[in-house]
């Protein structure tokens, strides 16, 4: 394959790899062609004019200082790669790799301490929400827990990449999902969780909303309009009271609900049933197969999933309880995930895990909290909504 160098005279002459002697050309592109199965030594050593470089599918080899010294930065390693010299890229402090996981190249790019990705991997992306500074009745737990919350995900081997955002307004919340997920594509994963006050019954309109320090409402409409934007799988965590509104049907109330709710009609307990199914029907509503593109949509077939897991500390009725600073159920939910509350060191098993899997589906986690915060606490209980309640969120 001597006639390598030939090739690349025929780049620079016809434009398509151009730079000023001497400079590095961080934009360019060198798409190398189909018939290249190998490089040989030196090929591109001390080349100041390379920054993406483009291997076809089927190349087998690159030889010794193939690289060497020069200015690449993002290179592919395809599958075919068979072989890859030690010091082909000597001296390349700056180059990053993507590869197939398991591949021969991810895994030589590994060994070799290089940056790689694997481009069909899930990104597993956290945006983590603590509420305490209210003007009135301020919180004292809901940042530990933010903190607990993020110590547990990324203790996990999904590879949680968590974004902490403590005391935010109403708006701070919606401009914090937009930026933190704005990188999210069809096949990767976002968590939302939120610790702080929830809005008991101040118009119906505001049941189980998410209260900023502000004193401004995220709705849970409001809520599931922000989130259904985000491309790919959603999941939802709630520690705030009166967070099941977001997720329950209710079958309808009786009397008693009157003093409850602090309702005095009959018409006003139908208005929030109303509500109530509305909630659910924000959320269920989203639920779709995964669109990667304005033109393709990911056909799973039965492996299709629905958009959302919503799991949240306790039903519309409900207080969510904080005990000596520490949400009960986000408390319960870093037991249930093998690790203690404010630490990420995973204690070697996890009580959640009933059939010894190393993973926790949703039925699992549910079962396990739901019983553990009813046990401490009668009056809460844990609530969830999910296509599938057999999927898998975390694993170990």
């Amino acid at each position: 394959m001597k006639y390598i160098s030939f090739i690349l005279t025929l780049l620079l002459l016809s434009g398509l790899l151009l730079s000023l002697p001497g400079t590095a050309c961080a934009d360019s592109v060198l798409e190398l062609p189909a018939a290249v199965k190998l490089i040989e030594d030196s090929a591109f050593y001390g080349n100041r004019a390379l920054g993406t470089v483009v291997l076809p599918n089927g190349i087998t080899e690159i030889r010794s200082k193939a690289f060497a010294d020069s200015s690449v930065r993002d290179i592919n390693l395809p599958a075919s790669l068979g072989f890859i010299a030690d010091d082909a890229f000597d001296a390349c402090s700056s180059v990053s790799f993507t590869a197939a996981a398991d591949s021969y190249g991810f895994n030589w790019a590994k060994a070799h301490g290089f940056p790689v990705t694997d481009p069909d991997a899930v990104t597993y992306r956290a945006l983590l929400i603590g509420n305490n500074a209210y003007k009135d009745k301020p919180l004292h737990g809901c940042i530990n827990d933010m903190n607990a919350m993020g110590s547990l995900l990324r203790s996990f081997s999904n590879g949680f990449s968590c974004t902490a955002r403590p005391d935010q307004t109403k708006s701070g919340m919606l401009s914090a999902i937009s930026s933190v997920f704005a990188d999210a594509a069809g096949k990767d994963v976002s968590l939302f969780y939120y610790a702080g006050h929830g809005v008991y019954s101040d118009g119906t309109a505001y049941l189980g909303a998410l209260r900023g320090v502000d004193d401004m409402f995220l709705t849970s409409n409001e809520l599931a309009a922000a989130l259904s934007k985000v491309p790919g799988r959603v999941i939802v965590i709630l520690d705030s009271c009166y967070s099941g509104s977001a997720i329950d049907r209710g079958t309808g109330y009786d009397l008693s609900d009157q003093e409850t709710f602090n309702q005095g009609t009959e018409d006003d307990l139908e208005a929030m049933e109303a509500f109530n199914q509305s909630m659910i029907d924000a959320f269920a509503g989203c639920d779709t197969t995964l669109v990667l593109s304005d033109d393709e949509v990911f056909d799973a077939g039965e492996l299709a999933k629905s958009k959302f897991v919503v799991i949240t500390a306790c039903s519309k009725t409900q207080f969510a309880a904080e005990i000596n600073g520490q949400g009960l159920f986000t408390t319960t939910l870093v037991t249930a995930g093998g690790c203690r509350y404010g630490s990420s060191a995973y204690t070697g098993s996890m009580p959640a895990d009933t059939n010894k899997d190393s993973q926790l589906s949703v039925e699992e986690l549910v079962d396990y909290t739901g019983r553990e915060v009813s046990r401490k606490k009668a009056s809460q209980s844990v609530q969830s909504y999910a296509a599938n309640t057999s999927e898998v969120l975390f694993w170990r």
